[in-house]
């Protein structure tokens, strides 16, 4: 990063001045005031990069996508060496979904920087938008040597060698995961899919039991072992895992869709319709549950007729 202060001799002392004013009001948030001193440092010197890149901030952070984008785009003009221009410039064109010129300027930003972990981040979740794994596990994998700890990285990682069928090599960065850290509970969650994915079904069941020992009020390995159940067709032992991770945590919409439509195998269309009602306490346009009271209207219609 430039200090602004180098440019005193370039823009003269009070561009810099309302640059670090700028910087300041920024920092205690207020963010529009800023925006103000921004443009004053501009009016005294239109080829004021870094006023350019930090106004491109600050109007990103104001939801101003496209002066933002404009402010962007002339800062690297301006300083086109400035890996942080180019990676800040990236990172907006991606949220607004423009992915390949997103690419260009992420792979500019590492060109110039190439050991800045955030930007090898940046293009992995670029790649990713683009169904592009090669890259992606190459991107996690630099960030991973540049920043070990990045767990993450390494779960997406994870994910992208098991899409590729490298069970092996995926379960080896999911159990370094948890090496490093055990506390969290989507690594356990990783690392169960992937026993399934292997055809270690009773060792996945053991780990989702020792993952609810291990993280008591969180509903998700329940709900992974009771999904578990259900496509055993166990239904008994599916409905008592939901139930659990529902008292855990209440108003559970996955919980409430799988508990009804286990109901409604069950030829109890009455439960069926009160659980999928449930679900749509939580989000009225879930359609899946609107098909479901659809599905056990129908059941419970057909068993009164008979």
């Amino acid at each position: 990063m430039i200090d602004p202060l180098s440019f005193q001799n370039v823009c003269g002392q009070t561009a810099a001045g309302h640059l670090l004013l700028a910087k300041g009001l920024f920092e205690s948030g207020q963010i529009s005031a800023a925006v103000v001193e921004m443009d004053r440092a501009i009016e005294h010197s239109a080829e004021f990069g870094k006023a350019y890149f930090w106004k491109g901030v600050m109007l990103y952070l104001l939801a101003r996508h496209d002066d933002a984008q404009a402010c962007l785009e002339r800062s690297i003009y301006l300083e086109p060496e400035e890996a942080t221009g180019w990676f800040a410039l990236a990172l907006l064109q991606h949220e607004r979904g423009q992915t390949t010129a997103a690419l260009q300027s992420i792979r500019r930003s590492l060109a110039l920087d190439p050991n800045n972990p955030r930007a090898h981040n940046m293009l992995g979740t670029i790649a990713q938008s683009q169904g592009n794994t090669d890259e992606v596990i190459a991107a996690d994998r630099q960030v991973l040597r540049l920043s070990p700890g990045q767990s993450q990285n390494r779960l997406r990682l994870a994910h992208s060698l098991q899409s590729q069928g490298n069970e092996s090599a995926a379960i080896a960065e999911v159990l370094t995961c948890l090496r490093m850290q055990s506390i969290d509970v989507n690594t356990r969650i990783c690392l169960i899919n992937l026993l399934l994915a292997l055809g270690e079904v009773r060792t996945a069941i053991a780990e989702c039991h020792a993952a609810a020992l291990l993280f008591p009020k969180s509903p998700h390995p329940l709900l992974r072992l009771a999904q578990i159940h259900a496509e055993r067709n166990e239904d008994d032992a599916a409905i008592g895992a939901a139930n659990a991770a529902i008292q855990r945590t209440p108003k559970h919409l996955e919980c409430e869709m799988l508990l009804g439509k286990i109901r409604l195998k069950q030829g109890n269309p009455d439960a069926a319709i009160t659980h999928a009602q449930a679900a749509l306490a939580i989000d009225a346009e879930l359609f899946e549950a609107q098909e479901l009271i659809k599905e056990a209207e129908a059941a419970a219609a057909t068993m009164q007729s008979q």
